[in-house]
C-alpha cells in the first residue's frame, strides 16, 4: 500500500504542470520573504543607523566646536529622526553665519554646509565697531582681528535710534560708493579709510595717505569720473589732498602740508 503510494507521488511530480506549480510557489515564497525583509528594514532603519560624525563645511569664522554645539547632534542620535530644518533654524543663530544647508550622509554622517557674512565695513556707532555685509546688514560687534575695513562714521544715536530707515539707507549708500570705488580705478578699496557722513555736508573719504575727497550728495559715480580727469591731466592722488568734488561745474585740490 505504502509502495502503491509512493509510487504514484512519483509519477504527479514527474508531470510538467505539477513541477511549473512548485516551482512558482517557491517563488513567491522567497520573494515574500525578501520583500518582508525589506520593510522590516525600512521601517527599522532609524533604530540601527545612528550619527557616527557630525562634518562641518565652508566655515571660516564661525568654529567647528561652536557650530556641533549650535546644531545640537550627537554622536549615537538616530539618524533618519533628525530634525534637519531645527539643525538649520540653531546653526543660523551663530552671527556669522548667513546660510545653512544640512544633509544625512549614509551609513552614518552628518554635513552641515556654511556660507558666512562678508563684512565689507565697519559701522561705527556708539564708541563700538560693527561688521556690516555688502546687503547693509550689520551683524557683528567687531573685536580682535579683520579691522583693516573702511569705517562708516558719523550715524549719531539720534539718527540711529530715531530715523532708522534713514540710517540704513545711508549705510546703503557708503556700501554704494565703496562699490564704486572698487569699478572705478581711480583709487581702490585700499586706499580708503574712512567715510564720514555729515547730514549737513554729506559724503566725505578719507584716503589711508590723509587725504580728503569731499562727494557732498552728489552722485558718486559722476564723482569719481570727475576724479578720474584730474587724475589723467596731472593730480598725483599717491600725494595727500584736499579735493572738494562737491561743487557746482567744477572742483578743487588744494595738497596737505605732510
Amino acid at each position: 500500500m505504502l509502495t502503491r503510494l509512493r509510487d504514484r507521488l512519483a509519477d504527479l511530480l514527474e508531470r510538467p504542470i505539477v513541477g511549473r506549480v512548485l516551482r512558482l510557489l517557491g517563488v513567491a515564497v522567497v520573494t515574500a520573504g525578501v520583500s518582508g525583509l525589506g520593510v522590516y528594514g525600512v521601517c527599522n532603519y532609524h533604530r540601527f543607523a545612528r550619527v557616527a560624525t557630525v562634518e562641518v563645511v565652508g566655515n571660516h569664522h564661525a568654529s567647528v566646536v561652536a557650530v556641533r554645539h549650535l546644531a545640537d547632534v550627537h554622536e549615537g542620535d538616530a539618524l533618519l529622526l533628525i530634525d534637519l530644518n531645527t539643525v538649520i533654524r540653531q546653526v543660523m543663530r551663530h552671527p556669522w553665519v548667513a546660510e545653512v544647508d544640512v544633509e544625512r550622509v549614509y551609513p552614518g554622517g552628518l554635513r552641515v554646509h556654511v556660507r558666512e557674512h562678508d563684512d565689507v565695513m565697519l559701522l561705527s556707532h556708539a564708541g563700538h565697531l560693527y561688521r556690516v555685509n555688502p546687503s547693509g546688514e550689520v551683524f557683528l560687534r567687531a573685536r580682535g582681528d579683520g579691522l583693516d575695513r573702511p569705517v562708516l562714521t558719523g550715524l549719531d544715536d539720534r539718527l540711529v535710534e530715531q530715523y532708522g530707515p534713514v540710517a540704513r539707507r545711508i549705510v546703503l549708500d557708503a556700501l554704494h560708493i565703496l562699490d564704486l570705488v572698487g569699478e572705478s580705478g581711480v583709487i581702490q578699496p585700499d586706499d580708503l579709510s574712512e567715510l564720514h557722513f555729515d547730514e549737513a555736508l554729506g559724503f566725505t573719504l578719507l584716503l589711508r595717505n590723509g587725504g580728503l575727497l569731499r562727494f557732498g550728495f552728489r552722485d558718486p559715480a559722476q564723482q569719481l569720473l570727475r576724479l578720474g580727469v584730474m587724475a589723467r591731466n596731472g593730480l598725483d592722488l599717491s600725494v595727500p589732498h584736499h579735493i572738494d568734488l562737491d561743487l557746482d561745474g567744477l572742483a578743487v585740490a588744494t595738497p596737505l602740508s605732510s
